[in-house]
């Protein structure tokens, strides 16, 4: 009932849930379904080492945390990102220019006019 089962029942009959699945198919289109098959069971076997493998792993931090750090050690170097505060680099950013149109309705003019 798990992703990783599925991947192991295909290992050993890779057309196993195909009959079933070609039964859900529009009459004639099981073809596309039998061609695809292939990919399918590889893709789901990928899927199922990969998680295999990220399980084993040590967890990684969370990019933010690792953004962050990096952030501070430039900083406290002089390096990229030092300088200004924080605040003034928000007030830095340019402003959204917005365009003006003299015959929109929003400009006084109305329909009636």
């Amino acid at each position: 009932a798990t992703r990783a089962a599925l991947a192991e029942q295909w290992r050993r009959d890779p057309r196993f849930l195909l009959p079933e699945m070609m039964g859900w198919m529009k009459s004639g289109q099981g073809y596309a379904l039998e061609k695809l098959w292939p990919r399918i069971v590889a893709s789901a076997a990928r899927d199922a080492a990969a998680k295999t493998a990220e399980a084993a792993a040590p967890p990684a931090e969370h990019r933010s945390v690792e953004h962050r750090k990096k952030r501070e050690a430039e900083r406290s170097a002089g390096g990229a990102g030092a300088g200004r505060p924080e605040s003034a680099k928000r007030s830095a950013k340019k402003q959204k220019k917005v365009k003006r149109n003299p015959k929109a309705l929003g400009s006084g003019l109305s329909i009636w006019d």
